[in-house]
């Protein structure tokens, strides 16, 4: 056979993902052609496949040295070079393949794809922009600058590029998942919803859609039909120790406090580190008027996860609800410390401070939670306290 013949063959190998054959068959076609640089380059394709990234990058050097010139080889060579964490080598490659080729778009993203593993998200958002300019059709592009916009907190610019998946390919279950995620971060859960079940009817096996699905019509306290979906998640995969968390969420909403119970336990039966489960089993436990329980359970989340400021203001509540106000402060105090836009615990210090008789220091803690309130968190009983703090410190002047 000619060298073509067994070229050929390697191809449909290849194809077939049969590697270890099309090794054997492109080895057969570089002996009678050993120069051929297609055939060096598909070898040095299935090396890499083959996950065999320094064979492969020694082969891209010697077919460089054939063809200096050919930017789609420093691609390839810059490829190996990230695959094996040498990423100033792949992104020298990447700019010399842009510079022999500028007008091609895969340089430009590739670049892109780097810097966003190294998290120069705006360095990477420019080169996947520039792909953009000379391939707008490419969905990959697309679904590169969406995240790189997501992460950047530019959710509106993440949703157009969802949208211009969506025209180009609308059986994409992923951008549906994806620009409903970006749709309940702006809170627009309407929309979030209607995504989360266009994705469900594409990928029905998807666990991650119920469990959005679920988290979606929680927000908009749907709570019966969010109990319904996560248990749908639940029966697609039952390992996921986050679902019995948000089941939890759910039933505590509902009242049902001895079944959340349940399933908080289950979450720390299978990930005993996990401090929000802790947080949340002693809001039950207060719920229940059981403040030792409480106070057990904030006392080893912190342990766990020092930097969490609602276990702080959570413990806080149980000594305010005992009326050791004094006991309460300091506790608020270091959730603000972390969370200095915490407006629940500002209000709470404030309300702290007022019921022991500390109107200045109340007053400074409720101004602090109408500053940073975005949320409306800041309630008519806390307002209510201010004017009557304002009241006292009048009544208080010479």
């Amino acid at each position: 056979m000619n060298a073509e013949v067994y070229f050929q063959e390697f191809t449909r190998l290849f194809l077939d993902e049969q590697y270890d054959e099309a090794l054997t068959a492109i080895d057969q076609a570089l002996e009678l052609a050993p120069q051929n640089v297609e055939y060096l380059e598909g070898k040095g394709v299935l090396l890499s496949n083959m996950e065999r990234n320094f064979e492969a990058l020694l082969l891209f050097d010697e077919i460089i040295g054939i063809e200096p010139y050919n930017a789609s080889l420093f691609l390839r060579r810059g490829r190996e070079y990230c695959f094996m964490d040498q990423y100033e080598d792949g992104i020298e490659d990447f700019e010399k393949a842009i510079s022999l080729d500028p007008v091609a778009s895969e340089g430009y993203y590739l670049m892109a794809c780097v810097l966003d593993d190294l998290e120069k998200t705006a360095d990477a958002k420019w080169y996947i922009n520039r792909a953009l300019e000379f391939d707008a059709s490419e969905v990959t592009y697309y679904e590169l600058r969406a995240e790189i916009s997501a992460s950047l907190n530019e959710d509106e610019d993440a949703l157009c590029d969802y949208d211009r998946i969506i025209e180009l390919d609308e059986e994409h279950p992923e951008a549906y998942f994806q620009r409903a995620m970006a749709y309940a971060k702006l809170r627009d859960f309407e929309s979030a919803l209607k995504d989360c079940h266009r994705d469900a009817k594409l990928n029905p096996e998807s666990y991650e859609t119920y469990w959005l699905i679920s988290t979606v019509l929680f927000n908009l306290e749907r709570f019966e039909e969010a109990l319904t979906a996560i248990d749908q998640a639940i029966l697609l995969d039952s390992k996921q120790w986050f679902f019995y968390f948000r089941k939890a969420l759910i039933l505590e909403d509902l009242g049902k406090l001895e079944a959340a119970l349940f399933e908080l336990n289950t979450v720390l039966d299978m990930n005993p580190e996990c401090a929000d489960a802790y947080n949340n089993r002693g809001n039950i436990w207060r719920k229940l008027n059981q403040p030792n329980e409480a106070i057990a359970d904030y006392d080893q989340g912190i342990k766990l996860n020092p930097e969490m400021a609602s276990l702080y203001n959570n413990k806080a509540n149980i000594h305010y609800d005992q009326e050791d106000f004094l006991a309460s402060i300091p506790l608020y105090q270091k959730a603000i410390e972390i969370d200095d836009g915490y407006t629940v615990a500002l209000v709470n210090l404030g309300n702290a401070f007022f019921a022991n008789g500390c109107y200045f220091e109340a007053l400074e803690a409720y101004d602090k939670a109408i500053d940073v309130d975005y949320l409306d968190e800041v309630d008519d009983m806390a307002r209510w306290r201010r004017e009557q703090a304002i009241l006292h410190l009048e009544t208080q002047r010479p």
